[in-house]
């Protein structure tokens, strides 16, 4: 229990760290955007330190937001167990007034049997669709660590871009940091709630909170969080293929749908 004592207090004196970024994933969006203790692939992006208790996983994403053409987003993500340990490799492009290339390389390791820690590399591009602005390349970090406390809960907590790294010197402008502290709790054998909060530089904070059924071939999905949004979501899978379905829905901005790809190795 003072582990757990440990994490809350952690988060708890950060300070309130870029806009909250939208969830890159179909699984993510459905639970309304809760995710540091998600087991996935696509981890990478939310706690690296999860995936040493993920499958090796070959995965993509492809989303659109609020029904605009130019605001979508495509993702691929490939993790390979180790034996304690794991690796994880991504890719992501963003669009937008701002396009954004981002390269992901993680590293995952228990160091006991109930905790993982996680460090993922960051190599990102930004483009404007202004030419008035230059292309410009930067590199961030993530550090992530998971906790499993007992068989019904895990708790997750990461930082990305703890620097503050400069985007722009004139005027100054900076990559936000994000910090992210996530439950997981099993309520029944086939039932999971998730609950997260997330804090953003000059943001305030954001929750998050979704709930996981799952029965078989199929998972449903739902959550929302503070920012006025509702996820819905939808898992089939046959054998080691897997396909996510995700639709959030913003009370004035309308629908972002969502799909997901996975393939076991």
């Amino acid at each position: 229990m003072r582990k757990l004592y440990l994490f809350i207090y952690l988060f708890s004196c950060l300070p309130i760290f870029p806009n909250n970024p939208p969830p890159n994933n179909a699984i993510a969006l459905s639970l309304g955007g809760a995710s540091a203790a998600h087991h996935s692939p696509f981890s990478i992006e939310y706690n690296s330190a999860n995936l040493v208790w993920s499958p090796s996983q070959f995965g993509f994403n492809a989303q659109n937001r609020f029904g605009i053409g130019d605001y979508s987003s495509l993702f691929v993500v490939n993790s390979f167990k180790l034996d304690k340990a794991a690796l994880g490799l991504s890719f992501l492009m963003d669009q937008g007034e701002l396009i954004t290339y981002k390269t992901q390389v993680a590293f995952a390791k228990k160091i006991e049997e109930n905790i993982s820690v996680g460090i993922a590399l960051n190599h990102l591009l930004f483009k404007s669709i202004n030419p008035y602005y230059k292309k410009k390349h930067t590199v961030t970090f993530n550090l992530g660590v998971s906790y499993i406390a007992n068989p019904k809960m895990e708790v997750g907590f990461q930082i990305s871009n703890p620097t503050h790294s400069q985007l722009i010197q004139y005027p100054n402008e900076s990559i936000p940091t994000n910090t992210r502290l996530g439950i997981c709790y099993s309520i029944t054998p086939n039932i999971k709630a998730y609950l997260d909060g997330i804090q953003s530089t000059n943001e305030p904070l954001n929750g998050c909170i979704g709930l996981e059924i799952y029965r078989e071939e199929y998972t449903v999905r739902g959550g929302f969080n503070f920012n006025q949004v509702v996820g819905l979501g939808l898992t089939f899978k046959k054998k080691s293929i897997h396909f996510d379905i995700g639709l959030s829905i913003h009370n004035v901005l309308g629908l972002s749908p969502a799909i997901n790809g996975r393939h076991a190795w």
